[in-house]
């Protein structure tokens, strides 16, 4: 894996909790984000590495339905729905 490789994974888990945008959201969020079993990888091995997390929603009976994961080289290009 490249360095844009390594990049790209940490942005992808710091940011998966802000690309929640349904009315929902402020109900509903991401916790315990983890690639490869990590909470905060610094590089990883895989070239199709395990993404995870655990959904925090406080309503009787909520459950995921859909995910969508965006992948980007910066923070700004995510913010700027350019993923």
């Amino acid at each position: 894996m490249t360095p844009t490789t390594h990049l790209t994974i940490v942005l992808l888990i710091s940011m998966l909790g802000a690309t929640i945008t349904s009315p929902a959201s402020a109900q509903c969020k991401p916790t315990n984000l983890r690639c490869e079993y990590m909470p905060d990888p610094l590089s990883i091995e895989s070239q199709h590495p395990r993404l995870s997390w655990q959904i925090e929603d406080k309503r009787r009976g909520a459950v995921q339905t859909a995910y969508q994961v965006q992948v980007a080289d910066s923070q700004d290009t995510l913010k700027s729905d350019k993923a």
